[in-house]
C-alpha cells in the first residue's frame, strides 16, 4: 500500500473509488491527507449491494472525513456507473450532485465534474451525502435489478416558464 501514499504525495485532488469494505484501509494507506481535496465516489453498501451499511445518522462521506482527518472531503461521482463517469454520452448532461463543507474544495470538484460533461448541482454541506448515497442505491437498483444496465444517468429538468 506504499504506492497509495506515493501517489497522493503530490496530488491536489485524491479520488476515492473503493469498495466500501476496503475504504478505511485505503484512506489510511494514503498517509496524511491534510489539506488535500478528497473526492469521495464511494457508496457504503452491504456485500450484495442491496442496502446501505450506514445512513440515517451519518453517511459514508462523513466517515471518510473522519478517517481522513484534515482532508477537504467532497461527495460526488457516486450517482452513476463507472462506464459513464469518464465519457458520459447522453442527449443532455446528466446531473451530478456535489456536497462538501469546504466551499473552495467544492468549487474545484464542481469544475472537475463539469469538465467531465456532467451538470453539477451544489446541494450543500457534507451531511447531505446522507441523501446522495441512498440516491446512488436507487441507481444501482435500476441498473442491476430492473434491467436498465449501466448506460443511464439522471438529469435535472428546469421549467422554461
Amino acid at each position: 500500500m506504499q504506492c497509495n501514499a506515493e501517489a497522493v504525495a503530490c496530488a491536489d485532488v485524491v479520488v476515492l473509488c473503493t469498495p466500501w469494505a476496503q475504504t478505511e484501509a485505503a484512506i489510511r494507506s494514503c498517509g496524511d491527507l491534510t489539506g488535500r481535496i478528497v473526492l469521495d465516489c464511494t457508496n457504503p453498501l452491504n456485500a450484495d449491494a442491496t442496502e446501505l451499511a450506514v445512513g440515517h445518522t451519518t453517511s459514508g462521506a462523513e466517515l471518510v472525513a473522519r478517517w481522513a482527518a484534515g482532508a477537504r472531503v467532497c461527495k460526488a461521482m457516486n450517482q452513476i456507473g463507472a462506464p459513464m463517469m469518464a465519457h458520459p454520452v447522453f442527449d443532455a448532461d446528466p446531473v451530478m450532485f456535489v456536497c462538501a463543507d469546504d466551499p473552495a474544495a467544492k468549487d474545484v470538484v464542481i469544475q472537475l465534474v463539469a469538465g467531465l460533461g456532467f451538470d453539477p448541482v451544489d446541494i450543500g454541506d457534507l451531511s447531505l451525502a446522507r441523501l446522495l448515497e441512498p440516491f446512488a442505491l436507487l441507481w444501482i437498483h435500476l441498473a442491476l435489478r430492473c434491467g436498465f444496465g449501466t448506460d443511464f444517468g439522471f438529469a435535472t429538468l428546469r421549467s422554461t416558464r
